[in-house]
């Protein structure tokens, strides 16, 4: 339940470019990765899932440094 309503929550706030929707979105990414480690026995414990949200926190970071830098100081 949690997640049905954290997604497409952080999905929204990530279109509207809104500084609170990285927040949302960097909430579901590391809840998500903690209950896959955390209750294995429930939610399969599967290491691709945590991997694949890694990567796209990684690319997220990478892209938000980007976007900094073209910005006028």
């Amino acid at each position: 339940m949690f997640f049905a309503v954290i997604d497409p929550v952080a999905g929204v706030g990530l279109w509207l470019a809104a500084p609170w929707g990285a927040v949302v979105w960097l909430t579901s990414i590391i809840s998500m990765a903690a209950v896959e480690i955390l209750f294995p026995q429930i939610y399969g414990g599967s290491m691709w899932v945590v991997a694949i949200e890694a990567v796209l926190l990684g690319a997220y970071l990478w892209l938000a440094l980007m976007a900094a830098r073209e910005q006028p100081a």
